[in-house]
């Protein structure tokens, strides 16, 4: 989400323009079709997640089956440190940061 320190106090600002509104009913909209997929819904219990680029808001509180692991991978250290408060408490899932420069226009 937030590579620079500078910008990490947009959190709130930025979270609440996610979840909130027309982009918010949207989001959710689309969190929860996703949900409504028959091959989603024919996952199992011991399916094993990973969302990329969760950001501030995960798919995970709209999921309607169970799981066995969950994983985020995001490229920002302070989404992860978000995710990692947020989610505690739930030992099915874990964090992976990866952090890859892209270089445009060169092979």
């Amino acid at each position: 989400m937030y590579k620079k320190k500078q910008f990490s106090g947009l959190s709130k600002k930025y979270s609440s323009y996610q979840d909130t509104g027309s982009v918010g009913m949207m989001m959710e909209i689309c969190h929860k079709n996703l949900e409504e997929n028959k091959l989603v819904q024919s996952l199992s219990k011991d399916s094993i997640i990973l969302e990329i680029g969760a950001g501030s808001s995960p798919h995970l509180k709209y999921l309607k089956h169970t799981y066995k692991k969950y994983f985020f991978l995001e490229n920002s250290i302070f989404s992860i440190k978000h995710l990692k408060k947020k989610y505690k408490k739930n030992k099915k899932i874990f964090y992976t940061w990866e952090e890859k420069k892209v270089v445009i226009g060169k092979r």
